[in-house]
């Protein structure tokens, strides 16, 4: 399972459809076939302070103000678990998920069982293919596919930066950070009363420096270059995240 990479994780995927009312006296009704709004958080594993209070405001908007558009989108894509996921505080759902990318991209390769999702954004023949254990078993970290059209370029070192065309070079400064870390070297994904037999489970656990395993509480472990600083980070309880250094 090594030829499939990781993209990101700790992503949480938040799509919503609005649905607009009748403007008011004397104006035009909202066309409701595009009067739709999409929310999707795609980054990078390099976060920062900014990028994580963005997604954190934006599911408390999602889940506060936004609760029925929520369940109707949970209601047009059943095999699917916005809902469930977003109250992963309340039903103990694994509030992480991994987009994954598969090299010499081919829908066949996808090692687990897999729900069809798609968008009107998406080209008509593109999909994201979730694992149907999302929504089957909320314990386990949310699993996707994402096809090559919307991948993001790997950036393996700091090194590899110089991939980036010039035109975007002050995006080689998102990568660098003050505290040194260079690269991802392992993750590690606890999620409570997990079953690590799995189809799912146990393709993600093929990924080379990628394990999910059972804990007493759901937190994720990220380890950059091979932990060469001795430094860790606890960011709980505000974040379930522990980094080293």
């Amino acid at each position: 399972m090594k030829r499939i990479k990781i993209f990101a994780v700790l992503t949480i995927v938040l799509i919503l459809t609005a649905c607009s009312g009748e403007k008011k006296k004397n104006e035009q009704s909202l066309d409701q076939a595009i009067s739709k709004i999409e929310v999707m958080d795609f980054h990078s594993t390099h976060r920062c302070m900014t990028c994580n209070a963005i997604e954190k405001n934006t599911k408390y908007t999602l889940s506060t103000y936004f609760s029925k558009e929520l369940e109707e989108n949970n209601e047009k894509n059943k095999d699917l678990d916005f809902t469930k996921r977003a109250n992963f505080k309340k039903n103990g759902a694994s509030p992480f998920s991994i987009a994954l990318k598969v090299k010499d991209y081919n829908i066949e390769k996808i090692p687990f069982e897999k729900v069809k999702y798609h968008q009107e954004w998406m080209d008509e023949n593109s999909s994201i293919y979730s694992a149907k254990n999302s929504k089957k078993h909320i314990k386990e970290p949310s699993i996707f596919v994402i096809y090559p059209e919307i991948e993001s370029d790997t950036f393996q070192t700091l090194a590899d930066l110089i991939n980036i065309p010039d035109e975007y070079a002050f995006a080689r400064e998102f990568y660098k950070h003050p505290n040194g870390a260079q690269k991802v070297s392992k993750i590690i994904i606890t999620s409570s009363n997990l079953n690590l037999n799995t189809e799912t489970i146990k393709a993600v656990n093929g990924i080379e420096n990628l394990t999910v395993k059972s804990g007493k509480e759901h937190v994720m472990e990220v380890h950059f270059d091979n932990d060469i600083q001795k430094k860790s980070f606890d960011l709980r309880p505000e974040l379930p995240l522990i980094i080293y250094l």
